[in-house]
């Protein structure tokens, strides 16, 4: 599988991956034992300020967000209920990375500006 980047939101009745750098919205399922560690890896990094600042929750809402690394694949959503919410639906093979979000979410692809070879 490919390897993507973005946010995790987890909720009572969400589930959801948001790619960096897009707009779509997917759903993970959350049969596999992997999406059931990213899962409970998200909802206790939530629990996490990130460092330099609060994240604003909002009260009520009920949803943990995560910045994650994943491995999976991407597949057609089924038509119903979950085809309004979602663009696609990502079966997810592996968790890389859950980090605290940050107010930014996604970040920046490094420059080749920043990297510097050595004199």
């Amino acid at each position: 599988g490919a390897t993507f980047r973005g946010v995790y939101e987890a909720g009572p009745d969400r589930s959801a991956f948001l790619p960096c750098g897009s707009t779509e919205q997917w759903y993970v399922s959350p049969q596999s034992a992997e999406a059931r560690k990213l899962r409970r890896s998200t909802i206790s990094k939530d629990m996490q300020p990130p460092e330099g600042g609060m994240l604003r929750i909002e009260p009520g809402r009920g949803i943990r967000r995560a910045y994650a690394e994943v491995r999976g694949d991407t597949v057609a959503v089924i038509p119903g209920r979950l085809a309004v919410a979602y663009e696609r639906e990502l079966r997810l093979t592996q968790m890389l990375i859950v980090r605290p979000a940050q107010s930014g979410l996604c970040p920046r692809p490094m420059e080749a500006a920043d990297v510097r070879p050595e004199e």
